[in-house]
């Protein structure tokens, strides 16, 4: 027979070595296309039982948040006894000293064997594992949460039309119930999913493969789901209800069972993780530590280290979790939304100051705080800014557009908005071939646009409206004065260059200004469009 044993416990979070942010699950996966049997009985290879394997540690990394480094999640496929055991010992040992610098925390051990399996054993390519080798991996890794789930079947060649053994007589198998003494079967926090009834044989299908085995794994991705995750009771009920339907379909019913005992959790047993970790936290430089993030009632923790020196930004689920700084440094219930972005900052020389458009307000906290760090929730906000620089333009021959001019402006800017209002005095000569002539100009112009904020740069683009006086007087003495109006498309970058009460930004602002003016000599056509493309530089501060 074959069966894939899957074990899973809630999860636990590692130190050191841990990627910031990453939860870790500790994972043993077997997979074992052949299995050696007593003699006198001879079972052919399967076919898809060590693919199977892989497939499954990688969507355990992947949807599950197991980590990917192989102390902790670990794959073996056509391996012997001796070095599932050996494998074993390992992640144990990997799991007291997790438990020694992170403390008590809820931890999650997961054994997947897929494989044949014989009168109460599970064969492997040299002896079989039995009841009690897998009590002592159980017993040995001391998790909070263990979780059974058995998929047997006894040919690895079946018909996929009828899903019939072809005529083989199936023999015992693998009953977790009957194999398994009874203080592990009776474990706090033990939870077992068997893929048929005793009297039934379950199915290596020609194209799924395992057929529980390969709905469970579907579960983790398409179950229906209330939460951040998919729980392991939604992927067990989707597993059960595919399994049923598909060998019910071809006349061979496999019905899954399931058997629980002493969960003293309250919270729901998250599994898979397919959503997106759409919010985040970011800690900045000068913050350093250990940190654990434990999602709503902690069936899913993670840690966090955070160096000094430079800043960190984890991303996160967007529902309840509690942030616990490690070593005896309070903690922090939030709740975070899609989109979210939490900053975490050192309590001394903190300031509200946010981007541009932004502000960073205090989350209030529930019962205990984090000592030392302030969190923060950047939040919309209006910013106001004078601006003040140099303008160069490129005007056609005899047109009333200034070569150069000063600059100044007022704009706030809100949210991923932004708008201005500006004065320039501008000034044009020309000496053509017979004549000159001088341009003194006054503009007022009023422009509005999109704009995002990128640390501390400031990006947007705009579309404005402007009206200038321009004064005009030639070489023979002759003066007159008109009215012109434009339109201008523009890209804006201002760059944050000091911090403090009142910022300094540099900017830069380019663009197309489209204007519409009378001709500098009278003789010349009427009113007409003129192109200029403009630059300019300067400074800004923040008044608010």
């Amino acid at each position: 027979m074959k069966h894939a044993l899957c074990v899973a416990c809630c999860c636990t979070l590692l130190a050191g070595s841990a990627e910031a942010g990453r939860s870790v699950r500790y994972a043993l996966v077997v997979g074992n296309d052949f299995g050696r049997t007593p003699p006198g009985v001879v079972l052919p290879e399967l076919k898809h039982a060590e693919e199977e394997a892989t497939r499954l540690r990688e969507r355990l990394v992947r949807l599950g948040n197991f980590d990917p480094s192989p102390e902790r999640t670990v794959l073996l496929a056509g391996k012997s006894r001796e070095a599932i055991l050996q494998a074993a010992r390992k992640v144990a040992e990997q799991h007291k000293a997790d438990r020694a610098a992170l403390g008590e925390v809820p931890t999650l051990f997961a054994f997947f064997f897929t494989g044949h399996g014989l009168s109460g054993q599970l064969l492997t390519a040299t002896e079989p594992l039995t009841g009690p080798d897998l009590a002592a991996i159980f017993n040995e890794m001391g998790a909070t949460f263990t979780v059974g789930v058995f998929d047997a079947c006894f040919s690895g060649s079946l018909d996929l039309k009828a899903l019939a053994a072809k005529g083989m007589t199936p023999m015992p198998g693998f009953n977790a119930f009957e194999a398994l003494p009874q203080e592990v079967i009776d474990a706090q926090g033990t939870m077992w999913f068997v893929s048929s009834r005793p009297d039934q044989v379950s199915y290596e299908d020609e194209r799924l493969g395992g057929v529980f085995t390969h709905f469970f794994m579907e579960a983790m991705e398409r179950a229906p789901r209330a939460g951040f995750g998919v729980t392991l009771e939604e992927v067990w009920e989707y597993a059960r209800a595919e399994t049923q339907r598909y060998t019910s379909n071809a006349t061979r019913p496999q019905t899954p069972q399931k058997l629980i005992r002493n969960l003293t959790s309250t919270g729901p047993l998250y599994f898979s993780f397919p959503s997106t970790r759409s919010a985040v936290l970011e800690l900045e430089a000068n913050v350093a530590g250990r940190f654990l993030l434990r999602y709503e009632s902690g069936q899913l923790s993670e840690l966090v280290v955070k160096e000094a020196g430079r800043p960190l930004t984890v991303p996160v689920y967007p529902t309840e979790l509690v942030l616990e700084r490690l070593g005896g440094g309070g903690q922090q219930h939030l709740v975070l939304r899609d989109r979210d972005a939490v900053r975490i900052s050192d309590a001394q020389g903190w300031s509200a100051q946010g981007g541009l458009g932004s502000r960073h307000s205090m989350l209030a906290a529930k019962g205990e705080r984090l000592e030392g760090l302030v969190l923060t929730r950047e939040e919309t906000a209006w910013s106001g800014l004078v601006d003040v620089g140099y303008q160069a333009s490129w005007g056609p021959t005899k047109s009333e557009i200034p070569t150069h001019g000063l600059g100044a402006g007022f704009r706030l800017d809100r949210g991923l908005w932004q708008g201005r209002i500006g004065y320039a005095l501008g000034h044009r000569a020309e000496e053509l071939s017979t004549w000159s002539y001088s341009v003194q100009r006054h503009s007022l112009d009023l422009s509005l646009g999109p704009a995002m904020s990128w640390s501390r740069w400031r990006l947007a683009a705009t579309l404005g409206a402007s009206v200038a006086w321009n004064r005009v007087a030639f070489d023979d003495g002759e003066r007159h004065t008109d009215l012109s109006w434009g339109m201008a498309a523009r890209a804006e970058v201002l760059w944050r260059v000091l911090k403090g009460p009142m910022p300094l930004h540099l900017c830069l602002r380019t663009g197309l200004l489209a204007e519409r003016s009378k001709p500098v000599a009278p003789a010349d056509a009427d009113e007409a469009w003129t192109l200029a493309p403009q630059l300019m530089l300067g400074i800004a501060t923040e008044l608010f």
